[in-house]
């Protein structure tokens, strides 16, 4: 009583509900355009199937069951049936297909008009086909011509022929060969012999068939949707900065007047949050001569060299913790700012010095974008303070002879982005589903109507 409790109280429980089996997608829409028909299916995927021309014939006897090659006939290759007192049968394969049905229809017209075995002949080695014609009629009562014709064609034309002829009439039996070139016309060879009484063999007309149907390929197009991928990015973001330091006359060593420990300490606090040294350019005055000469033993270019590995010397002094030096000295392109250069009547070049250069100086130093950031309201105090044009020339060069420390801070920065991957169409070579076959070839049989 227990058991049969327990029994009826599970056949009381919900039976658990089994997944049903993922259905086979369906036909949706086809289209057609020309030998090609694509058929969508519900699931998104499409087949498309390519018909094209087999070169394989298919005889069909008398009694055997139809073979269908799509009712669209400009597109079947061949076709042969007649019975009219003659019967016949005729394999053709290879290429052109358009000569191979060309033969065709001159030869059905010439048996249909009651042609005999010489008019058969003539339209078949008339053909312009490559590869084999294989051919028998017969006519009750007259000729039968059997045998194999071979006929090769090039773009000129037809470049040779040649066969073999069996030729049957009453008593007469022999045999016919020959071939023949472009330029010589056919050579004929008979053989035979004659046996009174005899008559050619005749049969009776079946229907024969001869079919050159279609093959297909089918190929499966599947729709890949577009995709988001992430993707490392990196960017390295460049802070550049500079500092200037300047020098005593005619020397590398700091003009501390200008160059203060505010100075050097604004310096030091760059490099000490992560900016790095990339290059050093020093500069002169103008007096002097850029080479050296018997007034000026060293020359400005010289001195400028040296004031650049001066100022490198500083940089590296007040780096804290190492590794803030990453450039190099680099020459300028005129180591002397606020020159006066005069150009000879000999094409030779002389700088100026004295009055003119005085002159030119203070003039320049209004306008010049070369000490733009020197003339600072203490600078401009300076100047302005000078007792005449020697005073406040001997003020200006002060500020010319400088060296300028580029620095550059770099941040580097990495994240994650989302890149789209374009969509794409994946396609898949194989066989036909029978359904998408024969709806393909449904196509084609209402598009040949239609038409």
């Amino acid at each position: 009583m227990a058991g049969n409790r327990a029994t009826r109280s599970l056949m009381r429980q919900p039976a658990g509900t089994a997944q049903a089996p993922a259905k086979a997608p369906t036909i949706g829409v086809t289209s057609a355009k020309g030998d090609v028909v694509t058929v969508q299916m519900s699931d998104g995927t499409r087949w498309k199937v390519t018909r094209k021309h087999s070169t394989t014939p298919i005889v069909k006897k008398k009694g055997m069951p139809g073979v269908s090659v799509g009712a669209d006939s400009d597109k079947v290759w061949m076709k042969v049936s007649w019975c009219r007192g003659t019967r016949g049968e005729v394999r053709i394969g290879g290429n052109p297909q358009g000569a191979a049905k060309d033969v065709l229809t001159e030869l059905g017209k010439s048996i249909m008009n009651g042609g005999g075995a010489a008019e058969a002949r003539d339209a078949i080695a008339g053909a312009e086909i490559e590869p084999f014609i294989d051919w028998d009629i017969q006519r009750p009562g007259d000729w039968k011509i059997s045998g194999e014709v071979t006929i090769k064609v090039d773009k000129d034309g037809v470049k040779s022929a040649g066969g073999k002829l069996k030729v049957e009439k009453g008593p007469f039996e022999g045999s016919l060969g020959g071939e023949a070139d472009r330029d010589g016309g056919w050579n004929i060879t008979l053989q035979g012999k004659w046996t009174p009484g005899k008559k050619p063999k005749t049969e009776e007309c079946p229907l024969d068939e001869l079919y050159f149907p279609y093959e297909y390929e089918c190929e499966l197009e599947r729709d890949i949707a577009p995709t988001k991928k992430p993707v490392k990015k990196t960017r390295d973001d460049k802070f550049p900065e500079h500092k200037f330091v300047y020098f005593k006359y005619a020397s590398d060593e700091i003009n501390p007047k200008l160059t203060t420990k505010a100075d050097l300490d604004a310096l030091e606090s760059l490099m000490a949050a992560g900016y790095k040294v990339t290059n050093v350019q020093a500069f002169t005055s103008p007096e002097g001569l850029r080479d050296p000469s018997a007034k000026w033993k060293e020359g400005n270019k010289a001195l400028s060299k040296r004031r650049a590995e001066a100022a490198m010397h500083v940089a590296a002094e007040h780096c804290l913790d190492g590794g803030c030096i990453t450039g190099n000295v680099s020459d300028p392109k005129d180591v002397e700012l606020l020159a006066l250069d005069f150009e000879n009547l000999d094409n030779t070049t002389s700088e100026g010095e004295g009055k003119a250069l005085e002159d030119h100086v203070i003039q320049m130093w209004d306008t010049d974008p070369d000490v733009a950031e020197q003339k600072t309201p203490a600078a401009e105090k300076r100047v302005a303070a000078a007792r005449g044009r020697k005073a406040k020339a001997e003020v200006i060069y002060e500020y010319l002879r400088r060296a300028r420390i580029d620095l550059v801070r770099t941040e580097h920065h990495e994240w994650t982005e989302d890149e789209i991957v374009p969509g794409r169409t994946e396609v898949t070579k194989g066989n036909c589903p029978a359904e998408v076959l024969e709806a393909a070839q449904s196509l084609w049989r209402i598009n040949s109507v239609v038409r």
